[in-house]
């Protein structure tokens, strides 16, 4: 019998093909930064080597003025603006990347953590210290006008100082920070944490989710959620159970999101499964690789080039953008237009989501204060329906276990 993994099986059952849709609301409403004529025209000119850099950069004055100018621009030259006169359009109306933060260091880092203390090899403790340095430098606060006129920025305002990835990265990103936190705290700068921790709580009680990172042009997608488990590190190192009490609420909140958000039902066998998948129903390409989505989506049909542009999204949602494992669809698998991300169901997220759910009763016995939904508790353990799923589709189909089910089966065991 022919043998498949467990994913690709639940492709089967959600279904392959792209499918033509009408055209879909933006990822955010700002016509410069996420939509419209302007934004199109400049990353489709190709000015820079790197499409986020242009919608990384802020607004030299308003919205308003610099949609105006631009439109005065396009009025001029037909809808067809020389790229030499869009160059000069944007040195004139925006400012380079990066201006509006600062350098911050960390007020809790220290030079000698007790870890390094405990490598007792020469040189990879001077390679341990060389890492413990790096906090220094991806340390980054927002200045205050970010504030006061966030319209004129893609930066999503936040109050605490955080730690960037690095490189092209000099905002905050959601399922990174999550090792980051991990690091940080071997380093003992738990207070650093709690402020990276109040950020995306912060996220939370206004739009709902944790964006894929700190800019307005990922506001409609979110990454791997990861918030209930920097919760438990964080309270599991430092025993502040009152922080844990504060946001309590907060953090089921952003469970909620996957659940209404996240969520396909998959009927099998009789059964129906009620499980996770990434899925971002926003349209256009993603602003920060614009021109690239864009020349992918010149290889489909036309009707379907929505509908690739989901995929991606869904993809970069996925933390693993992008990876072969999403190529599934298509004419030509080795190509980035097959890809199909939110025909998957991933045993990984449903891990996550499997291991928050836990820790979520776990903080409510804390606390002593379960929700209660009816006479049940609301975070009461409940099967664990991927993995019946998984278990039901192997039996039936003598199936081979995909190897991320093994990746993966620590968190919920």
């Amino acid at each position: 019998m022919l043998k498949v993994s467990w994913e690709l099986h639940l492709l089967l059952l959600l279904g392959l093909g792209l499918r033509s849709q009408e055209a879909l609301p933006p990822p955010c409403e700002s016509q410069i930064y996420c939509h419209g004529e302007l934004l199109h025209q400049i990353q489709m000119a190709k000015l820079y080597q790197d499409d986020k850099q242009f919608v990384d950069m802020s607004i030299a004055t308003s919205p308003d003025e610099v949609l105006q100018s631009f439109s005065e621009l396009a009025v001029a030259y037909n809808h067809s603006i020389p790229r030499g006169q869009l160059q000069e359009f944007v040195q004139r109306h925006f400012q380079p990347v990066g201006q509006e933060l600062e350098p911050w260091v960390p007020e809790d880092w220290k030079d000698s953590p007790q870890f390094l203390q405990k490598i007792s090899d020469a040189k990879l403790r001077a390679w341990a210290e060389q890492l413990h340095q790096i906090w220094k430098r991806l340390g980054k606060k927002m200045k205050p006008e970010i504030l006061s006129y966030p319209e004129r920025f893609s930066l999503i305002y936040s109050e605490h100082p955080f730690i960037v990835p690095g490189g092209r990265f000099v905002e905050f990103y959601y399922w990174d920070s999550y090792w980051v936190m991990e690091g940080l705290l071997l380093s003992e700068m738990a207070s650093t944490v709690k402020g990276m921790l109040q950020n995306f709580l912060d996220l939370v009680e206004t739009y709902g989710h944790i964006p894929n990172g700190g800019r307005v042009y990922y506001l409609q997608r979110s990454q791997p959620p990861l918030l209930t488990l920097m919760m438990d590190l964080y309270v599991t190192h430092t025993k502040d159970v009152s922080f844990l009490q504060e946001n309590i609420g907060t953090v089921a909140s952003e469970l909620d999101f996957w659940t209404v958000n996240r969520t396909i039902t998959v009927n099998s066998g009789g059964r129906s499964y009620n499980l996770n998948r990434y899925y971002v129903p926003y349209g256009g390409p993603r602003p920060e690789s614009y021109s690239k989505d864009a020349d992918l989506a010149n290889t489909v049909p036309e009707g379907d080039r929505e509908a690739l542009w989901t995929e991606l999204k869904a993809g970069a949602e996925s933390g693993w953008d992008f990876s072969s494992r999403w190529l599934v669809g298509g004419p030509n698998p080795d190509s980035l237009s097959s890809i199909r991300t939110s025909k998957m169901v991933p045993v990984d997220l449903n891990a996550f989501l499997c291991q928050a759910e836990g820790l979520m009763s776990n903080f409510y016995s804390r606390l002593g204060d379960y929700p209660m939904k009816g006479d049940c508790p609301v975070w009461a353990p409940q099967p664990v329906q991927a993995f019946t799923l998984v278990e039901a589709l192997t039996e039936e189909n003598d199936l081979v276990v995909h190897p991320y089910l093994h990746t993966a089966a620590p968190f919920v065991l």
